[in-house]
């Protein structure tokens, strides 16, 4: 016997069955259409309500039924960020790389290029690889020179520690208001007081699924192609294997999740905050948004890549006011990626049917373009 669709696949797909009616799109009238799957039932409401919007001319269509407001949401400006103080910012960081190196060579490490936010793997001091003369030293160089840190895997050595610039103030200290943001090519932005890291999968320490995740996701009827296809992958996390959902713009590892099988969640700080499974959106006409990594990877088996993750999951209620695109610190990953958005004709909001889920869909509506159907999930 085939599995049975998740609740939200079926909501999904009928609302695309639905919006391939022209006169649907074009008429104020309401539909009712019901699915039946297994235990639940799913009611699908659409109705019209015009609104203003961030970008282009896209439709928002949202599993739950958002909260009324007494007047259309009109387009939010977004301001280009302020870009100063760069060449303080690149004399410090050479600086810092300066002494890094001095100190890195006492410690008997020199590395064939001296480069911030690389790492680079060779032989280590101590154990001279072995007898094999294995490259197990692992070096990693901070992007903003704050540290250099090493690790040599060999079993037999586990040689490892790290080094920090002296009498060089962390930018981090640094009274004034830039900062520091890496591009998407690793390099360092400024425009506020915070630098994003340029991370890898080595320097994480992140490894292949195993068996028992493989069939703890296969379970979920969730497979191992498309475990691979989105980079997930583990982490040995004090003494717990961890499962890492990696966050990737234009397959440059940029932020990553950690995950227990108990629901724990945790993620690399100082990392730029994106959407799960940015790339799949890319020139697409419908853009899905789901409200985890999973219920993003429950999508694709359902046959729809054209699906996003929130990173930060729902908020327990919609806040009072729209901030300044500045302080929208909680929503920051729509910004860091509105570029996507721009080509899209429609989005769907597919989050859980619980409080939290529909704040969160208010929350996203609000700042991608007020809706323009509101479809409702009677569970």
């Amino acid at each position: 016997m085939p599995p049975r669709p998740s609740l939200q696949s079926l909501l999904l797909m009928a609302a695309f069955t639905a919006g391939e009616d022209s006169g649907f799109l074009l008429t104020a009238r309401r539909r009712l259409l019901t699915v039946a799957a297994g235990a639940h039932r799913i009611r699908l409401f659409h109705s019209f309500a015009g609104s203003g919007r961030l970008s282009g001319s896209h439709e928002v269509v949202c599993c739950l039924r958002s909260a009324p407001v007494s007047r259309p949401a009109g387009p939010v400006a977004i301001r280009s960020r302020s870009v100063h103080s760069a060449e303080d910012y690149k004399k410090g960081c050479e600086e810092r790389l300066r002494q890094l190196t001095r100190k890195l060579k006492k410690e008997g490490i020199s590395p064939k290029q001296w480069r911030l936010g690389t790492f680079q793997r060779m032989m280590c001091p101590m154990c001279k690889g072995g007898s094999t003369e294995e490259l197990s030293l692992s070096v990693f160089i901070r992007i903003d020179g704050v540290n250099a840190t090493w690790n040599c895997f060999r079993s037999t050595c586990g040689w490892k520690g790290y080094v920090e610039p002296d009498g060089v103030p962390k930018l981090s200290q640094a009274k004034n208001d830039t900062e520091c943001e890496a591009d998407q090519n690793g390099e360092p932005n400024v425009a506020g007081n915070k630098v994003y890291r340029k991370i890898c999968e080595q320097d994480l320490h992140l490894e292949p699924l195993c068996e028992e995740l493989v069939t703890y996701f296969s379970e979920r009827m969730i497979s191992a192609e498309t475990l691979q296809r989105n980079s997930v992958m583990q982490r040995n996390w004090n003494n717990k294997i961890v499962i890492a959902f990696t966050y990737r713009r234009d397959g440059v590892l940029v932020g990553c999740k950690y995950r227990e099988v108990s629901k724990k969640f945790s993620q690399e700080a100082n990392t730029e905050k994106i959407l799960y499974g940015l790339d799949d959106i890319k020139r697409t006409r419908d853009i899905i948004i789901v409200e985890g990594e999973i219920d993003k990877l429950s999508m694709e088996e359902a046959g729809y890549r054209n699906c996003v993750s929130v990173p930060d999951g729902a908020p327990p209620r919609v806040s009072s006011k729209l901030p300044d695109k500045d302080q929208d610190k909680k929503y920051q990953y729509l910004w860091n990626c509105k570029d996507y958005f721009e080509s899209s004709s429609r989005i769907i909001l597919a989050t859980d049917a619980d409080p939290p889920g529909q704040a969160l869909a208010e929350e996203l509506a609000r700042r991608l373009g007020k809706e323009r159907f509101v479809l409702q999930c009677v569970s």
